[in-house]
């Protein structure tokens, strides 16, 4: 239910056809950023906003937006356009505050519209989350949809085997055997992988490590690890990552057909936000009309 960024390479090019969300010119005079029905949200509304869903210290607003950009452009100093760029990432912050404020001003006319209690004290943004989460968790979900979703995702949500795997990945065929070579003869993993899991490997998975079969690799390496007889010292093997030498020491959970209850809770929670948005959209998107420049991926309440 919170508010996330979204990557700026997507939507550069939206912002700035769109005149960027917003001018280094703040004196002139703006049409309203939306409406919702008799609900106005003026350009000041939203710039104050901006302090309050994305917090920082001095003020977001200060530090980043126009006509300085003065935090932005210190980061930049050595990135051609920087100004430009700064410009187009404050119009994604922009952008990104209306877009909670559209669907905070959507929760409240829900909230009245279904008699839900909330919280109506705090910030903007704590009222915003106290009415989202109470409309949310007023949605009813059967046994059954979480069944299905849990069949749908079933790579994410399976209980699968565990397993406690010792690992050596280095990047060449010598030093794996060699690896392999010093394990067999009794050498603690700490050490070998101290010698042989060779640099520059920024992404290393050497050590022990308790491996989910569900989020194993996809390959000879990752298929293996759950073929592999209990303390059998396997490989080398070869995948795009490198060589690898592995072996498995136990298996430290069963696989079931059974939903944790964690999963169970995750699914229900991410059918009932899904539930919510579409009955927000439903209900509200055609009262929601936006200037222009609003009209990107970062405002979906506006498209």
């Amino acid at each position: 239910m919170r508010l996330a960024l979204i990557g700026l390479l997507v939507v550069v090019a939206a912002l700035v056809g769109c005149g960027g969300g917003g001018d280094d010119d703040e004196s002139a005079p703006a049409p309203p950023a939306a409406t919702i029905g008799g609900r106005t949200i003026s350009e000041r509304e939203l710039a104050r906003a901006i302090d309050v869903v994305f917090p920082h210290r001095g003020g977001y607003a200060k530090a980043f937006g126009p006509p300085d950009y003065p935090a932005c452009m210190k980061a930049k100093t050595d990135v051609p356009n920087a100004k430009r760029q700064c410009r187009t990432e404050f119009a994604v912050i922009r952008a990104q505050t209306l877009s909670f404020l559209l669907r905070a001003e959507w929760a409240r006319r829900d909230a009245e519209r279904m008699n839900v209690a909330a919280d109506a004290s705090g910030t903007l943004r704590e009222q915003a989350d106290v009415r989202l989460d109470a409309l949310q968790a007023s949605i009813p979900v059967r046994e059954a949809e979480i069944a299905r979703y849990a069949r749908d995702n079933e790579f994410v949500y399976a209980d699968s085997e565990k397993r406690v795997v010792r690992i050596v990945q280095t990047t060449s065929r010598k030093r794996a055997l060699a690896a392999r070579a010093a394990l067999a003869g009794g050498t603690p993993l700490r050490a070998v992988v101290a010698r042989y899991s060779e640099r520059p490997l920024e992404r290393t998975v050497s050590g022990r490590h308790e491996v989910r079969e569900a989020s194993a690799p996809n390959d000879a390496f990752g298929r293996g690890m759950f073929a592999a007889p209990i303390g059998e010292l396997r490989g080398p093997v070869q995948t795009l990552n490198g060589w690898y030498v592995y072996e498995v020491e136990r298996v430290s959970h069963r696989a079931s057909n059974r939903l944790s209850r964690q999963a169970h809770t995750t699914i229900r929670h991410a059918l009932q936000a899904q539930q919510l948005d579409e009955r927000l959209h439903g209900r509200y998107a055609s009262e929601t009309t936006c200037a222009k420049r609003y009209r990107v991926p970062e405002v979906p309440q506006c498209m």
